[in-house]
């Protein structure tokens, strides 16, 4: 009888002892699957944590909304463009500093031959209101070298400043302002 007892006994110590250790299986398996649905989520959860203003960096600039017929420029323009968006969509998808970096730096690369494009035919042709347009360019380049700088530092302020200069969209500002006035009169003087 006590022989009884103690199989019955050692069974369901076996018995209790394999199901406690399918439920701690259980449990880290579900941990480790939630923490991949997690990693592979993190802009989700990102995006539900963190106000939506935050993710709001405007819509796309596209060359239809920057277009002068002049052809070297708009070949130029659209290099800024390309670079602009990558920028915009990096930001928009909280991608990692080394990448906003990136997209920053081939931005910066872009106005620059942007910006020396159009200064050639300032002096090439004397287009009106330079020194205002000249000036826009300077302050332009200074915000986007002002933001990498943040980024490459690693400033807590970078995302939510690049968000910012995203939504003002200064390229469009920029080009509606100065570079479509400069567009009709190179236009009327025959350049294409």
């Amino acid at each position: 009888f006590n022989e009884s007892i103690n199989q019955q006994s050692l069974l369901t110590g076996i018995f209790l002892g394999l199901c406690l250790t399918a439920l701690i299986a259980s449990y880290f398996f579900l941990f480790r699957v939630n923490m991949i649905r997690t990693a592979l989520t993190k802009t989700a959860l990102m995006r539900a944590l963190l106000p939506a203003s935050l993710f709001d960096v405007g819509k796309e600039l596209t060359s239809s909304d920057m277009r002068l017929g002049i052809r070297e420029l708009d070949a130029n323009d659209q290099l800024l463009l390309d670079m602009y968006e990558a920028l915009r969509q990096a930001v928009s998808a909280m991608k990692p500093r080394e990448e906003l970096q990136e997209a920053l730096e081939g931005c910066l690369s872009a106005l620059q031959q942007v910006f020396e494009g159009e200064e050639r035919y300032f002096k090439l042709y004397s287009v009106p209101n330079r020194k205002a347009h000249q000036a826009d360019h300077q302050a332009i380049h200074r915000q986007f070298t002002g933001l990498l700088k943040l980024v490459r530092t690693r400033n807590p302020a970078a995302t939510e400043r690049l968000t910012a200069m995203l939504r003002a969209r200064p390229l469009l500002v920029h080009f509606k302002k100065f570079d479509l006035p400069m567009g009709s009169f190179l236009s009327r003087q025959g350049v294409l």
